[in-house]
């Protein structure tokens, strides 16, 4: 499975079944609470000083059912997109004056070309570089933001700097879920 570089916290074991028997334990002990609240506001427990307080432990039950709705969001959604991204990566070949896309998984099909000004040196064209990187990814349409995993062209190896180019070319991105290399240790010496 590959993880990625911006988030790699997504790509940790997400355990869906411990995090879904949370948000149902959550959930449920609110719609009980809200509805033995309602249903007994006369209950010992919920009045004090002659005062009932089953309003309160009412709005508390609802207020743990939408936080249980609201946080399924960040511990379910969110985790499952990006593995499932992982599943089916893009791949990015960078050369001297093109990028390259190519799909894998679901986006097996894809196969798209861009061009950009370059004299020859990532480094020195960068806004050239991020230019082509978001036309190319208009291109691709996909609905999900990608994963995207950068390769170079004939497999050479970039300089440190050129890969710390890259990395903020890609971090400024918004059309990319995330990324990495295809090399574990690209532009490390």
């Amino acid at each position: 499975m590959l993880t990625g570089t911006m988030y790699p916290e997504l790509y940790r074991p997400w355990r869906p079944r411990a995090r879904t028997s949370g948000l149902i334990l959550l959930a449920t002990a609110g719609a009980i609470l809200w509805l033995h609240a309602y249903t007994t506001p006369n209950a010992s427990w919920y009045t004090a000083n002659g005062k009932s307080y089953a309003g309160l432990y009412e709005l508390i039950g609802t207020i743990m059912v939408f936080t249980a709705a609201i946080g399924s969001i960040p511990a379910l959604i969110m985790p499952w997109q990006a593995h499932r991204a992982a599943q089916s990566p893009i791949y990015i070949t960078i050369g001297p004056k093109t990028l390259q896309a190519s799909g894998r998984g679901q986006y097996e099909a894809i196969r798209v070309h861009q061009t950009y000004n370059s004299s020859g040196s990532i480094t020195a064209n960068a806004d050239d570089l991020a230019g082509a990187l978001d036309a190319l990814l208009e291109k691709l349409g996909t609905r999900l933001k990608p994963f995207v995993v950068i390769q170079f062209e004939g497999n050479e190896r970039p300089t440190p700097a050129e890969v710390v180019t890259i990395q903020n070319v890609i971090g400024a991105c918004t059309n990319i879920l995330d990324y990495t290399f295809d090399t574990p240790h690209c532009g490390e010496e």
